[in-house]
This record gives C-alpha cells, sequence and structure tokens, in this order.
C-alpha cells in the first residue's frame, strides 16, 4: 500500500507542478502579448512623431528655399541693373570724350554727336 500511496502522491505533486507551470506560462505569455501590444503602441507613436517632425523640416525646407530664391532673384536683379547703368556711364562718357576729341582735332563741335545726343555711338 505504501508504494501505491506513493504513486498517487508522486501523481498529485506533479499535478500540483504542472498546474503551477501551466499558470505561469499563460500568466508570462499573457505579460509578452501586452507588452508586445505596448511596444507596438508606442513605436507606432513614436513612427507617427517623426513622420510629423520630417513633413514639417520638408515644409520648411520648401519655405526657405522660396525665400531664398526670391533673395537670389533681388541680387541677381541689381546686379543686372548696376552692370547696365555701369553701361550706361561707359557709353556717355565715350560720346562726350568723342566729342572733345572732335573739338580738339577739327577745332569746332562735332555734327555727327551734337551735344544733345544720348547715343553712344
Amino acid at each position: 500500500m505504501a508504494v501505491a500511496a506513493r504513486g498517487a502522491l508522486k501523481k498529485a505533486m506533479n499535478f500540483f507542478i504542472n498546474r503551477n507551470m501551466v499558470l505561469f506560462f499563460t500568466a508570462w505569455h499573457e505579460h509578452v502579448v501586452r507588452s508586445h501590444a505596448a511596444l507596438r503602441f508606442w513605436l507606432n507613436a513614436a513612427m507617427g512623431s517623426a513622420f510629423r517632425r520630417w513633413v514639417d523640416a520638408v515644409i520648411e525646407l520648401a519655405e526657405m528655399r522660396e525665400i531664398m530664391e526670391k533673395a537670389v532673384m533681388r541680387l541677381k536683379k541689381r546686379a543686372y541693373t548696376n552692370a547696365w547703368l555701369r553701361w550706361v556711364q561707359y557709353a556717355e562718357s565715350a560720346a562726350r570724350a568723342r566729342m572733345a576729341m572732335a573739338y580738339f582735332v577739327q577745332g569746332r563741335p562735332c555734327q555727327t554727336f551734337p551735344a544733345t545726343s544720348s547715343n553712344a555711338f
């Protein structure tokens, strides 16, 4: 009878040990599922935040590019205007120099380039 009691006791102990292991495994599995859900939520929130920051950066870069293009166009226009004004000044001084040279050589004002002419040539 002692052998039968020992077998029954062993069977009962195995039942409780297995039951506790099943309960432990079930609790661990539920914890893993909750952790994965929390991790997935955190990752989605982080990715959404990163995407929104990227969109804001792209919009800001586009605005900055537009501002810079306008500034460069203003600088180009100023450079073109200054170059044109320098050319006009040169043309006027060249015309005055030709008229002075004609007066010096001929002793009278040049009729080809009257004093009121604004033509450089």
